[in-house]
């Protein structure tokens, strides 16, 4: 289902930048000195895992950091592709978007800090697939640094889900 649903004709890739902005489950979660505050100075390394169509991590590359997005979805990464071609130099150089999957991702390089937003952390359904994605975030920092994950218990997403479906407009 993940798969389908961020696809290449999918209208979860075509409207995820709306959707996000409106979402008042995002609210925070591009929160730029939030993620800037957990680094110690202009210029470090940032992982943003599941980073979708870019929106955090370019903010954080306007911001000086360099910053590697990871996804598995090409259609999602093709968008953030398509916002760095708009951005200046002096920004895009900052920024890379790659084809990778949160559970076999292996690097040459280790970061300051790792990010998993929006929820990224909760498509992975079982204890044994969360510890496996902890083990290659764990990999892939430097000794001191920073994880960030956005998750929410499966109990507490399904009540959120049952009262924004309760409210009548």
């Amino acid at each position: 289902m993940i798969r389908s649903y961020y696809g290449d004709s999918a209208l979860s890739v075509r409207f995820y930048d709306v959707v996000t902005s409106i979402d008042p489950s995002v609210r925070g979660d591009v929160d730029v000195n939030f993620y800037a505050d957990c680094l110690h100075s202009p210029g470090q390394h940032v992982l943003e895992i599941g980073c979708g169509t870019g929106r955090v991590a370019i903010i954080l590359a306007a911001r000086g950091h360099f910053v590697i997005g990871i996804d598995n979805s090409e259609p999602m990464l093709e968008r953030a592709r398509m916002k760095c071609r708009k951005l200046s130099p002096n920004v895009s150089k900052n920024v890379q978007f790659l084809k990778y999957d949160m559970l076999t991702l292996d690097l040459p390089v280790r970061f300051h800090l790792i990010i998993a937003p929006y929820y990224t952390f909760n498509h992975l359904k079982t204890p044994r697939l969360r510890a496996q994605c902890l083990a290659i975030i764990a990999k892939h920092l430097l000794p001191g640094a920073r994880a960030i994950i956005h998750a929410a218990s499966p109990d507490r997403l399904r009540e959120a889900r049952n009262a924004q479906s309760s409210v009548s407009l």
